[in-house]
């Protein structure tokens, strides 16, 4: 029986991507987080779900609210696109008898290759407008971040998929992957 799937990991990895090619072939009902998440940092900054802090602070937070989303969820299974997890916390507190995680990065990548990627394909207004210096530092922070990802999810023995190079033919490969499972 299929289960809910979280597809978690640094943003620009291909989180997004991987979500719309697995529901072109599966049914599930899509929940991007970033929009919860802003929520309840509007209305609840207490709670410590935010987008101000970095994700693995607000993971210990957010990852029990998910997991009584997908424990109360009983149609359509649920996939859900976030950046705010973490591995240890996914199997501290997911119910991993009813969802599965990928985590998503580009650990491998250098960080002029990244900056010339984003500045050839990036759409978001917010790192089209930044300097080179600044959006180098963003890439070099992403690239530390999924570093930590990649090495958590060896700790933890949970699945990480690396778009560093060839992201298309590497996420087709995981959604039929899934497909075939």
């Amino acid at each position: 029986m299929r289960k809910n799937l979280i597809i978690a990991g640094i943003s620009r990895g291909g989180k997004t991507t991987t979500c719309d090619e697995i529901m072109k072939k599966m049914d599930y009902q899509y929940m991007e987080m970033d929009i919860i998440v802003r929520a309840f940092q509007n209305n609840f900054p207490e709670i410590g779900i935010t987008h101000a802090d970095r994700f693995f602070n607000v993971s210990k937070n957010f990852a029990p609210f998910l997991n009584t989303m997908i424990e109360y969820r009983e149609k359509n299974k649920l996939l859900i696109d976030t950046y705010q997890l973490v591995p240890e916390d996914y199997i501290k507190f997911i119910n991993r008898d009813i969802c599965d995680v990928c985590f998503v990065g580009f650990p491998d990548i250098s960080v002029e290759e990244k900056f010339c990627e984003m500045r050839k394909y990036e759409q978001r207004q917010e790192d089209f407008r930044k300097s080179d210096e600044e959006l180098k530092n963003k890439c070099k922070k992403l690239i530390d971040e999924s570093k930590y990802l990649k090495e958590e999810c060896e700790k933890w023995n949970v699945p990480f998929l690396n778009t560093s190079y060839h992201r298309t033919d590497v996420i087709a490969e995981f959604v039929n992957s899934l497909n075939n499972g």
